[in-house]
């Protein structure tokens, strides 16, 4: 059976050993598929999961590794309270932390103004937009409606007056400077949103 995994002191590195057979796997991000000496490892998906497997025996190990993040409390806040016709305030990661982004919440009040209105959620390292998710179920006018950025999989769900559009399963890590927004396609003048609300994890970077 394997050793326990270990890490470096910056939570961006894993190595595993099996025998004489180590692999490692870095960056908090994107996954990754390594094969060496019969194991195979993939992830980090959302930095939590990896599935590991000795191949030449068929023994299946899987794993949920702490990136650091485990004994992180959860932290709730709101953003700037936007004017009428406007998106809800960016927010920005302050310089020396990293979160994980964990859900926003959103409530838009439509005017009579005819128009389907898509809020997307986008996310940006403070030039370019690496992830964006976007509502597939219109708020059309004089409605009131929230809207959960939540962890999950699968199609937007739109169930009465709330909205279900998901982000990736662990969260989403962002860096000092890093930016995320709500922003509605086709809002309109006499429309008012909410400030955002957020959950998140923060630590040093």
């Amino acid at each position: 059976m394997a050793t326990p995994p270990e890490k470096d002191n910056k939570d961006t590195a894993f190595r595993w050993r099996r025998e004489d057979a180590y692999i490692t796997v870095t960056g908090p991000v994107f996954a990754k598929l390594v094969h060496e000496n019969g194991l195979e490892v993939k992830g980090p998906f959302g930095g939590y999961l990896y599935a590991m497997k000795h191949t030449t025996e068929g023994e299946e190990l899987y794993r949920t590794l702490s990136d650091g993040w485990d004994d992180v409390p959860l932290s709730t806040a709101n953003g700037a309270n936007p004017a009428a016709g406007a998106d809800p305030a960016a927010i920005t990661v302050p310089a020396g932390k990293r979160w994980l982004l964990l859900g926003v919440r959103d409530q838009m009040v439509t005017d009579a103004n005819v128009a389907d209105r898509f809020p997307t959620l986008t996310v940006t390292n403070g030039a370019t937009a690496f992830f964006a998710t976007v509502d597939s179920n219109a708020q059309t006018a004089g409605l009131t409606h929230q809207h959960y950025f939540a962890l999950g999989a699968g199609a937007a769900v739109l169930s009465g007056t709330t909205h279900i559009i998901n982000i990736p399963i662990g969260g989403i890590e962002l860096g000092p400077g890093y930016v995320f927004q709500v922003t509605y396609a086709n809002i309109q003048a006499g429309d008012d949103a909410t400030a955002i609300t957020y959950v998140y994890k923060e630590r040093d970077a």
